[in-house]
């Protein structure tokens, strides 16, 4: 502010605002760089992870199938076998 009390505006620019108002702009534009990279490797580990997901899935649908085949098998034998202890005893 001048002596009177007025606002006043200064066409000429420092080395140091220049200096500091760059300083600045770099910072910002690494620091989105660093950004889109972290954003690109969560994605691609967000990609891997549903893959893993995926085929987790489908062992776990093999497994639940076999052990069911298992114990239809069982079951067939089971019958099997008290068919013939009863046929036996008879």
């Amino acid at each position: 502010m001048s002596e009177t009390g007025n606002w006043h505006l200064d066409r000429r620019v420092s080395v140091g605002h220049l200096v500091t108002t760059l300083t600045v702009l770099v910072a910002m534009v690494l620091w989105g760089a660093r950004l889109e990279t972290r954003i690109v490797l969560m994605e691609q580990d967000a990609a891997r992870q549903a893959r893993v997901d995926a085929r987790q899935e489908a062992d776990v649908q093999r497994l639940r199938e076999e052990i069911r085949e298992e114990l239809k098998s069982l079951n067939a034998k089971m019958d099997r076998f008290f068919e013939r202890l009863i046929k036996g005893g008879e």
